[in-house]
């Protein structure tokens, strides 16, 4: 989560190799579509940002998370588009589908029609395990 909670992403572990210019963090952005982003992007783009769990999730599902939802690299940004449509995505509908189509675990905290970072920071499902200010 980023900046005052305006842009979600899910860390591939698989692809950080201990540089902030890996690209590790799968997210969607406008006119590029579902892509990976690098550290260094949150860094320069936000003053704030919230790394955040899923407690309930086990290593496996966290695993089987990020495969859910690699899948869909490529696929078109659109902010319009319905959790449940897998044409179309937005920053914060990957980390939500990828726990939701993997495993069940529906992190949107108010489960509205679209899933907001700050209904993912929200969540009862997801914990806050570090904060960094700029």
């Amino acid at each position: 989560m980023q900046g005052a909670i305006r842009h979600a992403a899910i860390f591939d572990s698989r692809r950080y190799h201990g540089s902030i210019d890996d690209k590790c963090l799968l997210t969607a952005e406008p006119d590029q579509g579902v892509i990976y982003e690098t550290i260094r992007f949150y860094r320069e783009n936000f003053s704030e940002a919230w790394g955040l769990t899923v407690p309930k999730a086990t290593i496996e599902e966290r695993v089987k998370a990020v495969d859910e939802v690699s899948k869909f690299v490529g696929k078109p940004y659109s902010w319009r588009a319905d959790k449940n449509d897998d044409e179309n995505w937005y920053c914060s509908k990957v980390p939500w589908a990828a726990y939701k189509k993997s495993s069940g675990i529906d992190i949107d905290g108010n489960g509205g029609f679209w899933v907001l970072p700050i209904d993912i920071f929200t969540s009862k499902e997801t914990e806050v395990f570090e904060y960094s200010n700029s």
